[in-house]
This record gives C-alpha cells, structure tokens and sequence, in this order.
C-alpha cells in the first residue's frame, strides 16, 4: 500500500485556479474611499463635536461612517465616489474656526501614519499689470505661493485685474504674501496674495493654525514686515455662510454612522 501511495502521480491539469488576496489588498479595498482627517490646533478639540459638525456639513447622500482613532485623527468612510469628490471639491472645511486637514487614502497608505500637512486655498493675485493677467503667469505664481493646482479661467476672460489659483499649502510654512517681479532692466512690481477663507491665522509667524496671542515663535522675517501688507492677505476672505452653517444644504436626516475606538462606544446620529 506504501509502495503504491509512493508511485501515485497526480495531475494539475484538471486543478481549478485560486486566486489569493494578501492583506495588503484588502487593507487597499477597505481604504478605498476614505478620508483621513484633523483640526489644526493644539486645543483639545471636542472629537463628537466635531464629527457631527462635519457630517452635517458634508451631508453625504450615500452616508458615511466616521471612526475616531485618537492622536486627534477620524477616518471618514464614504459610500459612493461622488460624496467623497465633493468634499473634496468643496474645501476648506472648518470646525469652530479652525482649519480641517483632510487626506485621500491611497494604496498602501495607513490612516496613522500619513502626513496630514497640507491643504489647499483659493489665493487671489493682486498688482499685476496687463501681461501678467495670463494663462501662463498663473503656473508660476501658483507655485511660488506653494504647489500650482488649477486657476479660475473665469477671471481670465472676463478681464478681471486679477489672477485667481488654487494651490496646495503646506500648513508648516509661513504664508507668501508678495512675489517680486522684474519688469525689462529698470522696473519691479510686486504682486500681491491674497488668501480666501483665511481664518485662525499668526501675524507673527505667517502661520496657520493658532493667533498671535499663542505663538511660539519669539523672532522671525514677519515680524520685520509691513503690517499693513500682512493684513492685507485677509482681504481676499469671501463673504458667506460659515462652516458651522454647513456648505452643502440640505435638511433632511442623513444615513450616518460613528464609531469610536478604545471602548468608547458607537454613535449613530
């Protein structure tokens, strides 16, 4: 009997093909449409607050479920590519003044541990003269301000005396507020930024995040500035309901869900 088991020759051939998913892959899938997200402060921020803020401002037709995951960080778990896109679309999002960071998750990323550094700002571009006002100046200022993502075409063929760009900002560095242009051998401009829905921001440091009452810087360039030209980047805030108001209307209930980690318990709302 040994010796026949021994001899025994199994065939593949007619073997059905398995096709395995590693973890990793399911993490991916899992991901797929979450945000990651934190205030920018170093209050203790009111983490059902702020969840309920947020859910009721999104108001997500698909629902979305919101986890808490400590170290001041909530994964938002959409449910259809359009609600996710249209927070996207729709920033910045605040929360009692402060900045939210938010971050797509992409392959291979962990929720606690990508960077939340950045956003992105609509910024005004004042001070320019004729020439400047193009489609090919736009790139450029756009990146000196930070990263150039797109600008307001709009603007540009109505014969607005502006530049309009969205950007993305590291929220770690001071703000630029002007650019020297040289114009020819003897002439320089200075164009202006202007940042809409600037709120809680530093005239120290030129710093996001916190007011001057709470900087911790004791010496830097912003305070050699003109502090007429540094108040002047508020002057591009647009007027309009807040964020607590909610920027996507809506009234009816939402189909949402919160959980919350370390033992916390689950909140539907």
């Amino acid at each position: 009997m040994d010796e026949d088991l021994a001899n025994l020759n199994i065939s593949d051939d007619d073997e059905e093909i398995i096709e395995g998913q590693s973890i990793n892959e399911k993490e991916d899938e899992e991901y797929e449409l979450c945000l990651i997200g934190k205030v920018l402060t170093e209050s203790v921020v009111h983490s059902p607050s702020m969840i309920r803020t947020l859910a009721e401002a999104w108001h997500p037709v698909s629902g979305i479920s919101i986890t808490d995951l400590g170290e001041k960080r909530s994964l938002f778990r959409f449910y259809h590519e359009i609600d996710i896109k249209r927070v996207l679309r729709g920033t910045l999002w605040f929360f009692n003044r402060h900045l939210v960071l938010l971050h797509r998750l992409e392959k291979g990323e962990q929720p606690l541990q990508v960077p939340l550094i950045s956003t992105k700002f609509w910024v005004q571009i004042h001070n320019l003269l004729g020439g400047f006002k193009s489609e090919g100046m736009a790139p450029q200022l756009g990146d000196f301000s930070e990263k150039f993502i797109e600008y307001d075409v709009g603007l540009i063929t109505k014969g607005i005396k502006k530049l309009r760009v969205r950007v993305k900002l590291d929220v770690r560095r001071p703000l630029k507020i002007k650019k020297r242009i040289a114009i020819g051998q003897n002439k320089t401009i200075y164009a202006m930024f202007k940042y809409e829905k600037l709120f809680l921001f530093c005239y120290l440091c030129g710093r996001l995040g916190h007011g001057e009452g709470f900087c911790p810087a004791e010496d830097c360039k912003w305070l050699k500035e003109d502090r007429s030209v540094s108040k002047s980047i508020l002057e591009g805030q647009l007027k309009g309901k807040s964020f607590a108001e909610g920027q996507l209307g809506g009234t009816e209930e939402l189909p949402i869900s919160v959980n919350q980690n370390n033992n916390r318990g689950q909140e539907r709302i």
